[in-house]
Parts: structure tokens; C-alpha cells; sequence
């Protein structure tokens, strides 16, 4: 016991904790150590005796039984449904651990005459079925849970908190007599297949950490949003509507990196899957998530544009070209020729035949294709630009160090220009998106975020966007 408490004081004051709670890693760090310590008795083999008592030893199979059922549950679930890694790394640690309980509680049997042997094997024993019951129950729930409207998380707290409490109190009260081990029955094994089965039949839906904008799920209900700001890595994204209110899309990567989009008008966003690492496409309005790709190395994840309306998405990869996805009809079509994508409408393509560059690259052409793919108009084009698309599709707007100007994207001619009177600064200013004014909507270096009149030029700064801004449909 001394040897796991060290061990859990050493995990909780160590800097790099794991748990948010001290007592959880106490907790966590003495299961450690009893478990070592119980390898280390039984390293000679045991005997016949059985030095568990009877109610720690139904303590620790019924402990076992729910854990494994519910792992069991995340495996089986697999074969129908996606289930998120982090989920499938807990079912593994959680029937890892009731294995090696199980094979050391077996092997800490002692040997008839060895009055000494087996006072300290029944002590290892007992507190290590201890150990098991915390480490089962307390692993397995990472592991998914079912969603019960209405029920609440009293039961699991019993089962998780009740149990261990219960079974510390008989490892301090029931000494037992050592008798001769039973034979080995399958019924635990049996009863965690059939629990297991069970559960899969429940419905499985994450609703989310709480938080100020989470709804009751991450489907909550938006309509259209007016912008979309990251929250860091755990927290998801943050997408507001006109009046300031919003929702969280928790399960979305939001850290350095991880693709973002949101339509024009506001009602989907494309983003990436925290934890299938897949591209999914949600409707804000209330829709499911509906995956776009298959899980995919985070070093080599599509760069997703939205059409103006959602109905349109586009995914391009370095080197791999682009696809073209219809996401009413599920049509998929290649443009092996794109390189990147300026913007998408009903029945076109604006792209270009490379990606941004910080030169001028004499080969680069500015693309506008039909929806299956047929190259319409071929013209030269400056990638060092930063082009966005009118939500129509007729212009692209540039923005330079010192002006604003539009372009036919058929022809590559300018249009209007305007001249942009900004603060001299080191990276010219960024185009995002669209205003209903028919403003454009430009970020500089600072992050500093201002409205501009593309026929004039003027400027209106705009005070309540966040840094990293996606925007959707501003008014």
C-alpha cells in the first residue's frame, strides 16, 4: 500500500498531470502500485489455496463484468457505427486491466502449510481486487456511454463511486479463510457479452462538455451564422448569429492548422473531427454531421471551400488535385488540374492551376470550370493575389498594400479600382468575406478587421470580430 500511495503522490505533483484532480490521481498511481506489488508476489507462481474473500471476490467479477461489457460495447458498436479513437484506446485499457487483475488475483492463490505466505498474498490480493474495481469502473466510461434522455448520472455515480467505496470496506472488514480455489466458470464472460450486446442497442450521442454556447447537442439548432471564431484545441468552434448568440461545435479541431470553413450565407460549415480525424459537413439548422472523407493523417487533410449556399464543397490536396463534391446528389468529380480553390457557385469553379505563392510564377493560369469538371476560360494569373469571389461569381475582389479592385474571372481584366488608404504595415491585408452591403470584409496584420467599399475604397472598421475570423453571413 506504501508503494502505491508513492506512486500516486508522485503522479499528481509530477507537472505533467494527466487527471485534473489530485485525488483521481492518487487513486490512479495506488492501483499502479498494487498492481506491481501483487506482480511481484506472484512471480513464483501460486498455489491451490484461494486467499480472496468470497464478497471481494463477487465485488471484483461484478466490477469486471459491467467494465468489460461496456469496452465490449465500444468494439462491437465499431462494426456498425464510427467510433471516435480516444473511445477504442479506452475499451483497450479497460479490458487490459481487468486481464491482468484477473491473471494476478489467480496467480496470488498460496499453498497449503505456508501460514506466512498466505497472510501476505491474501493482503496483496485483497487490496489488489481494490485496485481493479477503481481502475475497471473508472477506465470504462471513456470508453462511450449511452445517451438517456431524461435519465440522469446517479446510477453510473453508484456504480462508479458505490462499488469501490463498498469494496475498500470489505477489504478492511472481511479477512476470509483460505479454502481451495474454485474452477474457473465462463458465466462472467458470458454475462459481459450479453450486457454488452444490450448496450449496443441503446443510442450512443455524445451531447458535449457544457459550456457558454453549447446547446443540449453539438446538432443544435443555429440557422445562419453571422461568424465563427476558434476556441482552442479542446473547446471546438464558436459560431455567433446577428444577435450575438450562438453555438459550440465541440467535437471540431480548432487548433493551428486543422481546416475550417463556413458558407457565405452562413448555414454549413465543413471542419475537422477531433477524434475520426474525417472532414464532416454539418448544417447549422439542425442537420447531422455527414462525413466527407475517411479518416485521414493530419498532416495531409484537404483544404475544404463551401459554396455560397453550403450546397457545394470542394476538397484539395497538395500535390492530388481537387474534388468537387455535390453534397445534395453525392456526386464526386476530379479536377486533377486544380490547385486551389477561389471560390464555388451553382454550375462553376473559380480556381487556379497552383497554389498561393510569395512570387510571381509565369505558369500559373486562373481556371473557371463547369460542375463536371470541363475547363470553361484559361487566363493568366499572379498567385502572390489574394482573390476572393462576389457571392455571385461574376468578380473577384483583390486587396494590395494601397487599393481595391475587382476582376472578371472569365477574362483575367480589371475592373474597378479604388485606392485604400491603410496603416503601413508588414503582410497587405487579408479578404475574408462579404458583408450583405455588398462590402467586403478585410483583416490586417493586426488583426485589426475593416468593412471596404470596393468601388470607392472606403473604409469602416468593425470592433466586435475576434481574431481568426471565419465569416459567414454578415449583415
Amino acid at each position: 500500500m506504501v508503494a502505491g500511495i508513492g506512486a500516486g503522490i508522485i503522479l499528481a505533483f509530477s507537472g505533467g498531470n494527466f487527471y485534473p484532480h489530485v485525488l483521481l490521481s492518487l487513486a490512479v498511481g495506488w492501483s499502479v502500485g498494487m498492481v506491481a506489488a501483487a506482480a511481484f508476489l506472484a512471480r513464483k507462481g501460486g498455489g491451490v489455496v484461494e486467499v480472496l474473500p468470497e464478497s471481494l471476490t463477487l465485488m471484483w467479477w461484478a466490477a469486471a463484468v459491467i467494465a468489460s461489457a461496456v469496452a465490449l460495447a465500444a468494439v462491437l458498436r465499431s462494426f456498425r457505427h464510427e467510433v471516435a479513437i480516444g473511445q477504442r484506446l479506452w475499451a483497450v485499457v479497460t479490458l487490459a486491466v481487468v486481464l491482468v487483475v484477473h491473471v494476478l488475483l489467480r496467480r496470488l492463490r498460496a499453498r497449503p502449510g505456508d501460514r506466512a505466505g498466505t497472510a501476505l498474498r491474501a493482503n496483496a490480493a485483497r487490496w489488489l481486487a481494490v485496485a481493479g474495481v477503481i481502475a475497471a469502473l473508472w477506465t470504462a466510461p471513456g470508453s462511450g456511454r449511452p445517451h438517456l434522455p431524461g435519465v440522469t448520472e446517479v446510477p453510473q455515480s453508484a456504480i462508479m463511486y458505490g462499488l469501490p467505496l463498498l469494496a475498500v470496506i470489505l477489504a478492511g472488514v472481511d479477512r476470509g479463510t483460505a479454502t481451495p480455489g474454485p474452477r474457473a466458470r465462463p458465466w462472467p464472460a458470458v454475462a459481459a457479452l450479453l450486457l454488452a450486446g444490450g448496450l449496443t442497442l441503446l443510442p450512443y450521442e455524445d451531447p458535449g462538455p457544457p459550456g457558454p454556447l453549447a446547446g443540449p447537442q453539438p446538432r443544435a439548432a443555429l440557422g445562419h451564422a453571422r461568424y465563427a471564431s476558434p476556441a482552442g484545441h479542446t473547446d471546438g468552434w464558436h459560431l455567433y448569429d446577428e444577435t450575438g448568440d450562438g453555438i459550440q461545435l465541440p467535437q471540431a479541431r480548432s487548433d493551428e492548422g486543422a481546416p475550417f470553413a463556413l458558407s457565405g450565407d452562413g448555414s454549413h460549415a465543413v471542419y475537422l473531427d477531433r477524434d475520426t480525424g474525417r472532414l464532416m459537413l454539418i448544417g447549422l439548422l439542425g442537420e447531422a454531421p455527414v462525413p466527407l472523407t475517411e479518416p485521414a493523417p493530419s498532416t495531409d487533410v484537404p483544404e475544404p471551400t463551401l459554396s455560397h449556399d453550403g450546397r457545394h464543397v470542394s476538397l484539395t490536396t497538395d500535390g492530388g488535385g481537387t474534388e468537387l463534391i455535390d453534397t445534395a446528389t453525392g456526386e464526386r468529380v476530379h479536377l486533377p488540374e486544380v490547385g486551389r480553390v477561389l471560390g464555388l457557385g451553382p454550375d462553376w469553379v473559380i480556381a487556379t492551376t497552383g497554389r498561393r505563392a510569395f512570387t510571381v510564377a509565369p505558369d500559373t493560369e486562373l481556371l473557371t470550370l463547369g460542375p463536371q469538371g470541363d475547363v470553361r476560360t484559361r487566363v493568366p494569373f499572379d498567385p502572390t493575389l489574394r482573390a476572393l469571389p462576389s457571392p455571385d461569381g461574376r468578380t473577384l475582389a483583390l486587396v494590395t498594400d494601397d487599393e481595391v479592385l475587382t476582376m472578371n474571372p472569365r477574362t483575367g481584366l480589371v475592373g474597378d479600382r479604388a485606392p485604400l488608404r491603410l496603416p503601413r504595415q508588414e503582410e497587405p491585408p487579408v479578404p475574408l468575406g462579404w458583408a450583405e452591403d455588398g462590402r467586403l470584409l478585410i483583416e490586417l496584420a493586426d488583426a485589426e478587421h475593416l468593412l471596404v467599399a470596393v468601388d470607392t475604397g472606403r473604409t469602416e472598421p468593425v470592433e466586435d470580430l475576434p481574431p481568426a475570423v471565419v465569416p459567414g453571413k454578415l449583415a
